[in-house]
């Protein structure tokens, strides 16, 4: 069920009005949430409904042993083994198992609830949390704002959350809905046109035009992404929780190691914290860290799919990462002392590069196939076809507020946020139907851009 859906509006008003009364008590409302959490959850299937709660019941019977401090490590590699199993045979293994005449898919968001259950096991192995009941733990696994794109929280936070009153800021709640309608719905829809059409049909067109497919898949991605984590966020703030940062301006970014900080934050975090680090991160030589950070990136490829596409964004992100960390051990401290103008100057190629490779390996990551990107990139050098049909002021128009949102992003949300805090109440909403209505009417007529992350 789509956040931008009718549907999900009457869902949604639905809950926040029976929230209001349900939050004061802490018990019940546990129980609320976990109903509610599998209604949404209901809507793309019941079979996924079901997977997730043997799932969180299996792994609950494992966080109980492990809080009796007995055969730690064995019941944790147990542990972890099981939900990766679970995962892959899901996720790489299954075309649609039919059982008793039933077929049974992928559940919606399994990558992210996996990673979610495998932090807590990690985190109690390591005395960090302490599950205090099942249903403390079955509400942070099925949590309907972020099981089926993320972000990846944590339980300790999501905890401390569910067991006391939290503010709602509703300026900031507006804002993000608006700027998640902005994002996902009108900018994503206009530039998805131009993607769907340049991914599938390349040779079909011109250099200038596969080059501003390039540009606007790359602004979709982070269009329909970001706006879904700025939704998420503010549904999630209504029920009382915090949601970590996914997204910090991206495409400023100057190296992989920086665009990482900046992209899917929660993803990246994760990685760090249970991947990255536990291999041994940069404690055992410069050489170690290397090899950890394409193994930890060639990982965190194939965690978004099966395709060995994303198998070669994942080792591509891995060298590139692996390039970065060399450049800042050994090249970038010998440029110090140079005039100021050079290391601007730097700093302006290094951004051309970083944001041009990320372009192209978003190539690489989106179509269906290795098969589909190769041909993207023949046409790209290939082409014969001279004219551009696609550039319009409408796409001009998107990629624009794009890069605006992607560096001045946080901004935007302040300066709105500290206006709406101002103005009379009536005013203030009067505005926000105004944005709401224009974002309508501007957007496309006769869909909504698929969200981007929903398969993972």
């Amino acid at each position: 069920m789509s956040f931008l859906s009718v549907r999900f509006l009457g869902f949604f008003l639905m809950v926040w009005g029976l929230s209001v009364v349900m939050r004061p008590q802490k018990n019940l409302y546990k129980f609320f949430l976990i109903a509610i959490n599998f209604l949404f959850y209901g809507f793309f299937g019941l079979a996924g409904v079901g997977i997730l709660v043997i799932d969180a019941f299996i792994n609950f019977g494992f966080l109980k042993i492990l809080e009796k401090r007995r055969w730690g490590r064995w019941v944790l590699g147990l542990a972890i083994g099981f939900n990766l199993i679970l995962l892959s045979g899901y996720k790489y293994f299954n075309n649609g198992w039919d059982v008793v005449g039933m077929e049974i898919i992928a559940p919606i968001g399994i990558s992210f609830f996996s990673f979610k259950i495998i932090s807590v096991l990690i985190d109690t192995y390591r005395q960090k949390v302490k599950i205090e009941s099942l249903v403390d733990f079955l509400t942070y696994v099925s949590f309907f704002p972020q099981i089926s794109a993320g972000p990846i929280a944590r339980f300790k936070e999501f905890s401390e959350d569910l067991n006391k009153e939290n503010e709602i800021d509703r300026s900031k709640f507006w804002v993000l809905l608006i700027s998640g309608w902005l994002k996902m719905y009108l900018i994503g829809g206009i530039l998805f046109d131009v993607v769907n059409q340049t991914i599938y049909l390349p040779q079909n067109f011109s250099r200038m035009d596969l080059v501003l497919g390039m540009l606007s898949l790359s602004f979709y991605i982070f269009a329909n992404f970001s706006g879904y984590c700025d939704i998420s966020e503010a549904l999630a703030m209504v029920l009382g929780f915090r949601t970590p940062k996914n997204f910090n301006s991206p495409y400023r970014s100057v190296g992989f190691r920086d665009f990482w900080q900046r992209w899917h934050m929660s993803l990246s975090s994760w990685l760090r914290d249970y991947l990255y680090i536990p291999l041994g991160g940069n404690r055992k030589g410069k050489g170690r860290k290397y090899v950890n950070l394409l193994t930890v990136m060639t990982i965190g490829g194939i965690w978004h799919g099966a395709g060995i596409n994303f198998l070669v964004w994942g080792g591509l992100h891995g060298i590139m990462l692996m390039i970065t960390h060399f450049l800042d051990d050994f090249v970038w401290p010998r440029f110090v002392r140079v005039a100021k103008w050079v290391r601007v100057t730097g700093r302006g190629l290094g951004w051309f590069l970083t944001f041009g490779l990320i372009n192209i390996t978003w190539i690489i990551f989106y179509p269906k196939s290795l098969e589909m990107s190769i041909k993207y990139f023949e046409s790209l050098i290939w082409t014969g076809e001279t004219r551009t049909v696609l550039w319009s002021g409408g796409v001009m128009g998107g990629l624009i507020l794009v890069g605006i949102l992607s560096i001045w992003g946080d901004k935007f949300e302040e300066i709105t946020t500290k206006i709406l805090v101002r103005v009379p109440a009536m005013v203030r909403y009067l505005i926000l139907v105004a944005i709401f209505y224009l974002i309508i009417i501007l957007g496309p007529n006769n869909y909504v851009a698929p969200a981007a992350y929903f398969n993972f």
